[in-house]
């Protein structure tokens, strides 16, 4: 076999078998954001205004999602061991706060996992506070992807 074809035939696979390569969110200059950190939230993506984002672990283990609108956050969870696969997509949509910083983290629960997401808060007792916007998923970062930005 050629390099050339064995070089194209994962990609060809890939994009037959329905993978799709999501943007990285880079927010615009002077856009309000808020930031969580994502040690604990495995493959984090979202989706805000009915766009899919891969978010970007930065190094010190952050991740910034757009402020003042609904997002829907999500984390691809994978476990494996001798002939046992777990996996679990979560999400939750929240509204965040401008400036603010979260913490967030995948909960495993009896029947599947769940995202868990708390807002640091220096005017607590413990210095963390449960983000009150969270809901529901509202939209899906694989869904309508001719809908991408451009």
């Amino acid at each position: 076999m050629s390099r050339k074809l064995l070089f194209t035939l994962p990609i060809a696979s890939a994009l037959l078998g329905g993978c799709m390569i999501l943007p990285t969110y880079t927010p615009v200059a002077g856009e309000p954001v808020a930031t969580i950190q994502a040690d604990r939230l495995p493959s984090p993506s979202f989706c805000a205004d009915g766009v899919g984002y891969d978010a970007k672990v930065a190094a010190d283990g952050t991740i910034q999602v757009p402020a003042n609108k609904r997002v829907s956050l999500y984390s691809y969870v994978v476990l494996a061991d001798y002939n046992v696969t777990y996996t679990c997509m979560p999400g939750r949509s929240y509204t965040f706060e401008p400036g603010k910083r979260y913490v967030g983290a995948v909960q495993h629960l009896q029947g599947g996992c769940a995202i868990d997401l708390v807002q640091l808060n220096d005017g607590s007792e413990t210095g963390l506070a449960p983000e009150p916007s969270e809901s529901g998923p509202h939209c899906n970062p694989w869904a309508k992807p001719e809908k991408k930005a451009k």
